[in-house]
């Protein structure tokens, strides 16, 4: 994504949470834009804006960066080399994020840990 895309993608989320005056005070942050756009420059537009709605559909909060990769097909960027030593951090890095969405699942629904696991995995 391009840094348009970027600004696209945060208006289109500003308008889907319109309580959400975290996400709008940071969203206007010029750091916050190039982060967001370097961490998803491996990504279409239309990639993210899908996970985004799939995101949406399921929480009531705004999203991560990590959230929304992990509805996304992982993408491996070509500058970084690749092996097996490579993809042994890229799924290490797959594992925290899934930890990391199950026990934000379990805060918002008020359930534990292993439930909210159920529902992600199944």
């Amino acid at each position: 994504m391009e840094k348009k895309e970027t600004e696209k993608l945060f208006r289109l989320v500003r308008s889907v949470y319109r309580k959400a005056e975290d996400f709008a005070e940071t969203a206007e942050n010029a750091d916050t834009l190039l982060a967001w756009t370097l961490a998803l420059e491996l990504y279409s537009y239309d990639e993210v804006r899908n996970a985004f709605f799939c995101w949406a559909r399921s929480s009531p909060f705004p999203p991560k960066i990590s959230e929304l990769v992990a509805f996304m097909a992982p993408k491996t960027d070509a500058r970084k080399g690749s092996g097996e030593a490579w993809q042994a951090r890229i799924d290490a890095g797959r594992c925290i994020e899934a930890a990391g969405t199950v026990s934000r699942r379990a805060r918002e629904r008020g359930i534990s840990w292993r439930a909210a696991k159920m529902e992600v995995t199944v």
